[in-house]
């Protein structure tokens, strides 16, 4: 039911104390709001690191420098510009950047200049009205800040959507250049390997024509060289198929050249991993935390909506307008009336009040719901990232493991030489022990990729950089 009241000049001070009288009723009248305890203090921190470690890195590129490796960091740097679907992710988040700001322009005074014919009841004369007509919504009742927590909410989803985009494209790049490195590196092992191997059956072959070594010996090393050979079959296509999904994601149609040669300085990848002490503030950047938050201030926008269509809606309005006869006077020198008006205009819900009521009540159930899932979300994220820092501490402990059984092959290859030379052995335990170094090198080189793909993880799982002040939530 729509009430409007519209009074003269003179009466223009009863307005004004009407609405006086109404302004406090307004200010009680505040939108619902979820009520969402935290499960975790914010500065509670994720593990159990000591305090003199580094602290995280703060930007994309900065994660990467641990690697020591600048055409890895050039990689990066040109993804995070050039990718096409990253570039439209951002022009979508700018234009709801643009249109939230245009949320409060709809509570400003608007002025707009009518005209319109009008057909009198009894259908003989036909006026033209024309003149200036102003409105300005209060947007009270929590209308005006639901409407802005809307606007909060698909901004906040779609910065969801770029930071998800953005922290999955550059964690794939990493894991494939570093699994192209990964092939590489075990290339030039087992190519290593394969010469042993082919001193190691070129010396059994002197020992059977000298009748100091049995023929059946030889099958068991040209069974080591089949599998030597099978291996190196699998890293080059493992090196293949790493350079075509780094050249996707790169933008590129097919992968350089120089990415496919066998680098004379690998890679390298640290055996430890320098973490800072991680607070529980850091999920803010989680993109799945950023969206279920999202959802909850649009379950908020929407239980505010619903409570504020409960209450009266309250426009200011005011006009001049004009009124000719256009049937009895064919141009406008005859008779014209003019009419002012000023007021408030209300409209009230009297006939569908319950069942407003009813959907107030069904948004503050979605809202709690919305409530639920994020503290979920977030609990999911916090086990995350303890997994991860788990999975990490592991690899760690599996490197310093095989780097104490490669130290040790690297004694026994020092006494094996030293005993050669003094004649007191062959060539053939030394070539053993190289074997057993080469493949040892390749258990600690797995090691190390492992622990690199775990820290990739943490990085998707903690969202990325670290959160600005700007950004944060809690």
């Amino acid at each position: 039911m729509f009430i409007s009241v519209c009074i003269g000049p003179r009466f223009a001070l009863t307005s004004l104390l009407w609405l006086a009288l109404t302004w406090p009723l307004v200010a009680c009248m505040s939108a619902p709001r979820a009520q969402v305890p935290h499960d975790f203090a914010s500065d509670q921190a994720m593990n159990a690191q000591e305090a003199q470690a580094q602290a995280l890195p703060e930007d994309d590129l900065a994660w990467w420098q641990v690697f020591q490796d600048t055409t890895l960091q050039t990689l990066v740097q040109q993804t995070l510009r050039d990718n096409l679907d990253l570039q439209a992710e951002r022009q979508r988040l700018q234009a709801e950047r643009s249109l939230a700001a245009q949320d409060d322009k709809e509570f400003l005074p608007q002025a707009a200049w009518l005209s319109q014919s009008v057909t009198s009841a009894s259908g003989i004369d036909t006026f033209y009205q024309y003149g200036f007509d102003a409105s300005w919504e209060m947007g009270w009742f929590g209308r005006k800040d639901s409407q802005h927590l809307r606007s909060q909410g698909e901004v906040l989803d779609e910065a969801a959507r770029v930071r998800a985009l953005k922290v999955s494209l550059v964690g794939d790049l990493v894991r494939a250049y570093l699994q192209l490195r990964q092939a590489q590196q075990e290339l030039l092992l087992q190519q290593q390997s394969t010469r042993w191997l082919q001193r190691q059956a070129a010396l059994h072959e002197q020992g059977v024509a000298l009748g100091l070594l049995a023929a059946n010996g030889a099958q068991t090393i040209e069974r080591q060289t089949l599998q030597s050979r099978q291996t190196m079959e699998h890293w080059q296509a493992q090196q293949q198929r790493a350079a075509l999904r780094l050249a996707l994601l790169c933008g590129r149609t097919s992968p350089d050249r120089r990415w496919q040669q066998n680098q004379p300085t690998m890679t390298s990848l640290p055996q430890h991993y320098q973490l800072g002490r991680l607070p529980v503030r850091l999920l803010n950047g989680q993109p799945d935390v950023q969206r279920a938050r999202a959802r909850l201030l649009r379950a908020e926008a929407a239980a505010g909506l619903a409570h504020a269509d409960r209450y009266p809606s309250v426009n200011i309005g005011a006009g001049y307008f004009f009124a000719s006869n256009i049937t009895q006077n064919i141009v406008f020198d005859g008779d014209t009336n003019a009419t002012p008006s000023l007021g408030p205009v209300i409209n009230i819900p009297l006939f569908d009040w319950g069942r407003r009521r009813r959907i107030d009540a069904i948004r503050r159930q979605q809202m709690n719901a919305a409530a639920q899932d994020y503290r979920a979300q977030v609990r999911h994220a916090y086990t995350e990232v303890e997994e991860d820092l788990s999975a990490l501490q592991e690899q760690e402990q599996n490197i310093l493991q095989h780097k104490a059984i490669l130290q040790l092959d690297q004694q026994n290859l020092q006494s094996g030489s030293a005993r050669q030379r003094l004649g007191l052995a062959g060539q053939g335990p030394l070539i053993a022990i190289h074997l057993q170094a080469i493949a040892d090198q390749t258990r600690l080189d797995s090691a190390e990729f492992n622990a690199a793909i775990a820290y990739i993880r943490l990085y998707k799982a903690l969202g990325g950089p670290t959160l600005t002040r700007r950004d944060t939530l809690w």
